[in-house]
C-alpha cells in the first residue's frame, strides 16, 4: 500500500508543480505587458527553484539522518501554508528592470510552496534509495520518470480546466490541492520513517561510480536540452503562432522525453536508431522550411519543428538516463543536472536577449542537439533511409522551383546538394559527418534569412525587432508580426500605408473625427505611422511598453519626427498609463497593441475598457484594431458594448481591398465603442463602416480580469 501512496504522491506534487507554472504566468502576463518571454522568465524561476531544491536534498543527506529530514521538511511544509492562496503583488518596475522584477516577484509571493514541490521529487528519491523498499532501493530514478509523467498530467489538465474557470477559482483551488497534498505528504513521511535506517549511511544501488566525464556530461545535456526548450518555446509562441496554451506543448514534450529514457525498460521498444534518422529527417524539413516555410502552413510548420524538438529531447536525456549514478551519488547528479537547467535556462532568457541582437540561439541549440545526437553509435539502415532523404531534398529542390520567383537559385542548390550529400553520408556510414554537414547548411540559411536586406536588429525583454529594407520601402517586424511600413521615397514618405493606408478603414474614421481635432492616445507605437494623420498642433500620446519600439521609431522611420502634432512616446504598460490619466484627458484612444498575432488579452478585459473610459471625454470613441489571422473579435466587442452601454460599428476592407498587399494596402478589421451618436450617424455613411445591433447579435463575450477564455474566439486563419 505505501509504495501506491508514494507513487499517488509524486504524480500529485508533480502535477501541482506543472499546473502552478503557467497559472503563475497568466497572472503575471498583465503586470508585464502580455509577453511570451514572461513564460520563459517564469521557467526560468521553476528550474532555480529545482536546483536550490536538490541542494536543499545535498545538504540535508550530508548533515542529518534520515528521521530528521524527514521531521525538519515537515516544519517547512507547515511555513508555507503562509503563502497561501497565492497572492501576487509586484515589486520592482515592469517596464525598466522586468527581469529583476520578475524574480523578486515570484520569490516573495510564491517561493516557499514552489520551493518545496520542485524537491520533492528528490527527496522522496533520496529516501526510498536508502529505503528498504525493494520495489524503489534498487532503481531509485524510476521515481523521477514518474514525476514527470505527473508533470505531463498537470499541464493536460490545465488545458483542459483553463478554459472553464477564472484565475480566482484556480487560484483557490490550486491552494486547496497543495494543503491537501502536504497533509497527505505530511502523514506518508511519518509512516515511511520505520523502513529508514537512523544512520547517515546510504545504501547503494547496481549503477556505475561516476567519473569525471559524466559528471561533466550530467551538467551539459541538461544545458543543451533546456536551451533548445526555451528557445523552440519563443519560437512557436513569438514567430509561429499565438494559439492559446500552445506554449504549454514544449513542456510536455519535454518531460515525455524524460518519462521514455528513465524508464527505459517499459520503453524499450523506442530504438535510437531510429529516433536519430527521424531527428535528421526533420533537420532536412527544418532546413526546407528555412527556405521557403511561407509557403508552408503553421501546422505543418509546428509539426516538424516539434518533431525535431521531441526527438532530440529522447536522444540527449537517453544519454543522461545511461550516465545515471548509484543513489549515494543521486543529490550531486540532480544538483549538477539542476545547475544545467538553470545555466542553460539563463542563456536563452536572459544573456541571449542582452547580448545577441540577432536571435539565433534557437540554431545555436538545434546544432548542439544534432551534435549530441551522432554520438549514438548505432547501423543505420542503409537500404531505405539514403532514399527517403533523397527524395525529400529533391521534392523540396522541387517545391523550391515551383514556389520562388528569385534570380538566384542558391536555394535550390543548396536543397539538392544537401540531398546529394546525405546520401553518400548515409551509403559510407558517416553520421558525425553527415550531421556537421547539415548544421553547416542550417547555419547558412539561416544567416542568409536574417541578413537578407536587415538595416537594424535589436531585442529587448518583449522579443526581437527586426527593420528590413526592400526597394523604396522599410518594414519593421517582431517575429512574424508586421508592425509597420514606410516609403523611403521623398515623394512618399509621410505618406501612411500597410493597416492605415488612405483607402482604408481607419482613414475613413480618422477623417470624419479630425473634422474637430482633439488629444488621442494611442496604444502600441509600431512606426508612429498614426502621427502622419496628426492636424497642427494636435496631441497625441503614443503608449509604449518596449523602449527599443521607441528607440526605432525615432532612428529609422520618419513619421514620429515629420508630424505636424504635438507627438509625446510615453513608456509603460498602456491600461497602467491610462489609468494614471486625468479623467477625460483624451477625445480618442486607439488599441494598436499587439503581442505575436493577437492582442494582450488584460487590455481588453471589462474592467480595462471601463478604465479607458475614464480617460476618455463624454463624446469620444474608443477604436480598437482586431485584424488577426487566428481570432474573431467580435463576439468579444458586442460583449463589451454591451456591458457598457455603448454603441459599436465596425470597420473592415476585405471585400473591397483583398489582394492589394502589393501597393502595400493590407485589409485590416477594426471596432469603435463610443456614446457619440453624431459620430455613429457619420460613419454610417461610409464606404467601410457599419453599425452593429448590439440585442441582434447571435454570440457575445465578456473578459474579465479574473476569467479570460480566448479558445472561444478562434476563427479559420485569415
Amino acid at each position: 500500500m505505501l509504495y501506491v501512496i508514494i507513487v499517488l504522491a509524486l504524480l500529485l506534487d508533480a502535477s501541482l508543480f506543472a499546473i502552478v507554472q503557467p497559472l503563475l504566468g497568466k497572472i503575471l502576463l498583465p503586470i508585464f505587458g502580455g509577453t511570451p518571454t514572461v513564460w520563459n522568465g517564469t521557467l526560468l524561476f521553476f528550474q532555480g527553484a529545482f536546483f536550490l531544491g536538490a541542494v536543499y536534498a545535498y545538504i540535508k543527506q550530508k548533515l542529518f539522518s534520515p528521521r530528521k529530514q524527514l521531521l525538519s521538511h515537515l516544519v517547512l511544509l507547515g511555513l508555507s501554508f503562509l503563502f497561501l492562496p497565492l497572492t501576487i503583488v509586484l515589486y520592482g518596475n515592469a517596464t525598466h528592470s522586468p527581469v529583476f522584477s520578475l524574480f523578486v516577484t515570484l520569490i516573495a509571493c510564491a517561493g516557499l510552496p514552489i520551493f518545496l514541490i520542485a524537491c520533492n521529487s528528490v527527496l522522496l528519491q533520496t529516501w526510498c534509495a536508502i529505503s528498504d523498499l525493494k520495489a524503489f532501493n534498487k532503481d531509485p530514478y524510476a521515481l523521477f520518470s514518474i514525476s514527470h509523467l505527473g508533470i505531463i498530467l498537470g499541464f493536460i489538465a490545465y488545458a483542459i480546466l483553463e478554459p472553464h474557470f477564472g484565475l480566482k477559482a484556480f487560484k483557490a483551488g490550486w491552494s486547496i490541492l497543495f494543503i491537501a497534498f502536504t497533509v497527505a505528504l505530511s502523514l506518508v513521511l511519518l509512516g515511511f520513517r520505520k523502513h529508514l535506517p537512523d544512520r547517515k549511511n546510504v545504501i547503494t544501488s547496481s549503477y556505475k561510480p561516476a567519473s569525471l566525464s559524466d559528471k561533466i556530461w550530467w551538467f551539459f545535456y541538461p544545458l543543451i536540452s533546456m536551451g533548445l526548450l526555451i528557445s523552440y518555446t519563443n519560437y512557436i509562441a513569438i514567430d509561429l503562432s499565438s494559439f492559446p496554451l500552445l506554449w504549454v506543448a514544449p513542456m510536455v514534450f519535454y518531460s515525455l522525453s524524460f518519462v521514455i529514457t528513465f524508464a527505459r525498460k517499459y520503453f524499450h521498444w523506442i530504438s535510437d536508431r531510429v529516433v536519430l534518422a527521424l531527428q535528421l529527417i526533420f533537420l532536412v524539413a527544418i532546413m526546407g522550411l528555412t527556405l521557403f516555410g511561407k509557403t508552408v502552413g503553421t501546422t505543418i510548420n509546428f509539426i516538424i519543428h516539434s518533431g525535431f524538438f521531441t526527438t532530440s529531447m529522447i536522444l540527449i536525456h537517453g544519454h543522461l538516463a545511461s550516465l545515471r549514478p548509484s543513489s549515494d551519488h543521486l543529490p550531486s547528479f540532480y544538483i549538477t543536472m539542476g545547475a544545467g537547467n538553470l545555466i542553460g535556462a539563463s542563456l536563452t532568457a536572459v544573456i541571449a536577449p542582452l547580448f545577441l541582437k540577432i536571435p539565433i540561439e534557437y540554431n545555436i541549440f538545434i546544432i548542439a542537439a544534432c551534435l549530441v545526437g551522432v554520438r549514438v553509435n548505432c547501423n543505420i539502415t542503409r537500404q531505405i533511409l539514403p532514399w527517403v532523404v533523397s527524395i525529400v531534398a529533391i521534392t523540396a529542390g522541387t517545391l523550391t522551383l515551383n514556389s520562388l520567383n528569385v534570380a538566384s537559385q542558391t536555394p535550390i542548390v543548396v536543397l539538392l546538394a544537401s540531398g546529394a550529400a546525405l546520401t553518400l553520408a548515409y551509403l559510407r556510414n558517416f553520421p558525425p559527418q553527415m550531421a556537421l554537414f547539415l548544421c553547416a547548411i542550417l547555419a547558412f540559411t539561416q544567416w542568409q534569412k536574417l541578413t537578407d536586406g536587415l538595416v537594424c536588429v535589436d531585442r529587448s525583454f518583449f522579443g526581437p525587432s527586426h527593420v528590413m529594407q526592400s526597394g523604396d520601402y522599410r518594414y519593421y517586424t517582431n517575429g512574424n508580426t508586421l508592425h509597420g511600413i514606410q516609403s523611403t521615397h521623398p515623394d512618399y514618405v509621410r505618406a501612411p500605408i500597410s493597416y492605415f493606408h488612405p483607402e482604408g478603414p481607419f482613414a475613413e474614421f480618422i477623417h470624419i473625427f479630425n473634422q474637430t481635432p482633439r488629444p488621442i492616445a494611442v496604444m502600441g507605437l509600431g512606426v508612429g505611422t498614426i502621427a502622419a494623420f496628426a492636424k497642427p498642433h494636435q496631441k497625441i500620446d503614443f503608449l509604449e511598453i518596449d523602449p527599443l519600439v521607441k528607440k526605432i521609431a525615432y532612428k529609422h522611420f520618419t513619421y514620429l519626427s515629420s508630424s505636424e502634432g504635438d507627438i509625446s512616446v510615453l513608456i509603460g504598460d498602456g491600461r497602467a498609463l491610462l489609468q494614471e490619466a486625468p479623467k477625460k484627458s483624451y477625445g480618442l484612444i486607439v488599441m494598436d497593441a499587439f503581442s505575436s498575432d493577437v492582442v494582450p488579452a488584460h487590455l481588453l478585459t471589462l474592467e480595462a475598457v471601463q478604465a479607458y473610459s475614464n480617460a476618455l471625454q463624454d463624446d469620444g470613441a474608443i477604436i480598437i484594431q482586431t485584424t488577426s489571422r487566428y481570432y474573431d473579435f467580435r463576439p468579444l466587442m458586442v460583449g463589451l458594448a454591451e456591458a457598457l452601454n455603448m454603441k459599436i460599428m465596425t470597420g473592415t476592407d476585405y471585400e473591397i481591398n483583398s489582394g492589394r498587399e502589393k501597393d502595400l494596402l493590407y485589409i485590416s478589421r477594426w471596432f469603435v465603442l463610443t456614446h457619440n451618436t453624431k459620430l455613429v450617424n457619420s460613419l454610417k455613411k461610409t464606404r467601410f463602416w457599419h453599425e452593429v445591433k448590439v440585442k441582434e447579435e447571435a454570440s457575445r463575450v465578456l473578459w474579465t480580469d479574473d476569467y479570460a477564455n480566448q479558445t472561444v474566439l478562434l476563427s479559420t486563419p485569415n
